[in-house]
């Protein structure tokens, strides 16, 4: 029997703010899908949607939502930031839901973490307002936590520019936590709102379940998506927010410090019910934070480096590397480890953390599991096996040596693992779900 197309195949979706950093990926989603997709905003996109001009301080035009089965608002005065003229996207939220009343379409409203009736901020209370509005209507609103992935566009894009070009990111005192979500899971959430029948009208949160450190988000955007080792600059969070109201200072001064007031105070979102709900998983940050938005190949290869470089103090053929990762894949769910910038750098100070007394009580650990077959594979390769081998004679004498300093530092391995084993174990390379012990 056939099998019946999804949903999404079945209904026409206009998007507002189409062209914007989430709308282009909602938009090129739906289509993959097989949706038809109306396209609402300023400038003509470029993805193979139909399009009606569609502008937040204009009046709705009378087709916009003819023919529309679900509409998803996104359209925002991004470009302003703090300063966002909140009437406008009242008044063009009013238009929106008045003409929905006539046509029915499904109303999905995309709010803020920050939105709150005691918002810190201007911007999160008239996000609430919005949410009020929406949710009187019958209609559906989702929370986002902190977007990233993809293009380097909106807030995202800044934080990339950021961490590309400069040697050091702002560690707040306190740090902030924020909830991060990827801009394609994002997406899904969306779409799952529009065209599902199953989905009651309410407020869904979509984001990590954990928070995450602004400070450890931004070091690990840097490590992940370029490569680059960035230090933490300590700021008092508090002596910057107060600027927030300054009168007497530029407005871009002002405007920094307004956002960082709504990133400080932001609330805890409680997202699983919402996730399960729309049968939403989140990738993982780690992976996410590549370019691809899938990283978990990219991340198993560059452990095979690494191990295989400290297994055989240097670098390994590429047929070790593939024989690694395809074992990992085959044997532990593709998952792999989690490597601090300075191991994957200098892959033999790996040996702090491959402590002989603390692998005989933790055996089962991924590390040394990982270390193990990183060994097979390089004893089992044909451009390897010589290193394990002294063959000429006129190396012997070097391969003594050698073997005399691998003892004495293994004696001194054995010697720190059992007067600080317990703190350098915590140094040991592990999943994301592996528990320190």
């Amino acid at each position: 029997m056939e099998q019946s197309p999804p949903e999404s195949a079945r209904i026409t979706v206009a998007v507002t703010g189409a062209t914007g950093y989430i709308g282009r990926v909602v938009v090129a989603k739906l289509l993959d899908a097989g949706a038809s997709v109306v396209a609402l905003s300023r400038r003509r996109p470029s993805a193979a949607a139909d399009w009606r001009r569609y502008d937040l301080s204009e009046p709705l035009q009378q087709n916009a939502l003819d023919g529309i089965d679900a509409v998803i608002h996104l359209a925002a005065q991004t470009h302003l930031g703090p300063f966002a003229d909140t009437g406008i996207e009242l008044a063009a939220l009013d238009r929106l839901i008045e003409a929905a009343r006539e046509h029915s379409p499904t109303l999905v409203f995309v709010s803020s973490q920050a939105a709150q009736a005691n918002a810190p901020t201007g911007y999160g209370q008239a996000k609430w307002r919005c949410e009020q509005r929406v949710l009187a209507a019958g209609g559906i609103v989702v929370r986002p936590g902190q977007v990233y992935g993809g293009a380097e566009q909106g807030l995202f894009g800044t934080l990339c520019r950021l961490v590309r070009l400069s040697p050091a990111v702002p560690h707040f005192m306190p740090d902030p936590a924020i909830q991060p979500v990827h801009v394609e899971d994002l997406a899904e959430a969306l779409i799952a709102c529009a065209t599902r029948p199953d989905v009651a009208s309410g407020c869904y949160q979509i984001a990590a379940p954990l928070p995450v450190s602004f400070a450890t988000f931004l070091k690990l955007l840097a490590d992940i998506r370029f490569g680059r080792a960035v230090v933490g600059l300590p700021l008092p969070m508090r002596a910057i927010v107060s600027l927030a109201d300054a009168r007497y200072l530029p407005r871009s001064i002002v405007g920094i410090a307004q956002r960082l007031k709504s990133l400080s105070e932001l609330p805890a979102m409680d997202t699983p019910a919402s996730l399960a709900a729309l049968h939403v998983e989140l990738r993982p940050l780690r992976d996410g934070l590549c370019r691809s938005g899938r990283g978990r190949r990219r991340r198993l290869i560059d452990e095979a480096r690494t191990l295989l470089r400290y297994v055989l103090r240097g670098p390994a053929p590429n047929d070790c590397i593939k024989h690694y990762v395809r074992a990992v894949e085959a044997l532990y769910h593709r998952e792999p480890l989690v490597l601090r910038p300075v191991f994957r750098r200098w892959p033999s100070l790996l040996a702090v953390a491959d402590q002989p007394a603390r692998r005989r009580r933790t055996a089962d650990a991924a590390f040394w599991k990982r270390v193990d077959l990183a060994t097979v594979c390089a004893e089992t390769s044909v451009d390897t096996v010589s290193r394990f081998l002294i063959r000429d004679s006129h190396r012997r004498a070097g391969g003594i040596i050698m073997l005399g300093i691998r003892i004495f530092a293994e004696g001194c391995r054995q010697m720190a693992g059992l007067l600080a084993g317990a703190r350098l174990d915590r140094l040991r390379p592990r999943t994301e779900h592996e528990p320190l012990i």
